[in-house]
């Protein structure tokens, strides 16, 4: 998530993806409560499963696709594997490119 131009956006590296997801966080904040909104503006559904199964990642941790899914990875609960998230982040973009 960055705040930008007046506009929180989410960065989607699994899906080379950036989304505006609120204009304020008054609003994203309440929206964290609708299913809807979690599923489509912050693709959320393998999250709660990965959690249970694997426990929560620690801060500086994410869950991330093993192997990458633009390496041919299958978006499964079962190939989430708790990461480093800066160093996720970074062989995403090195073998995806950055996000336009």
């Amino acid at each position: 998530m960055v705040w930008e131009d007046g506009y929180l956006m989410a960065l989607n590296f699994r899906k080379q993806q950036v989304n505006v997801v609120a204009k304020n966080l008054k609003f994203f904040f309440g929206d964290l409560n609708d299913d809807y909104f979690l599923e489509e503006a912050l693709d959320w559904s393998p999250y709660p499963e990965a959690v249970t199964k694997y426990g929560e990642p620690a801060f500086d941790e994410c869950f991330g696709y093993v192997p990458l899914l633009g390496l041919g990875g299958v978006e499964k609960v079962e190939n989430l594997k708790k990461v480093k998230l800066r160093e996720h982040i970074y062989l995403i973009a090195q073998f995806m490119g950055p996000l336009e």
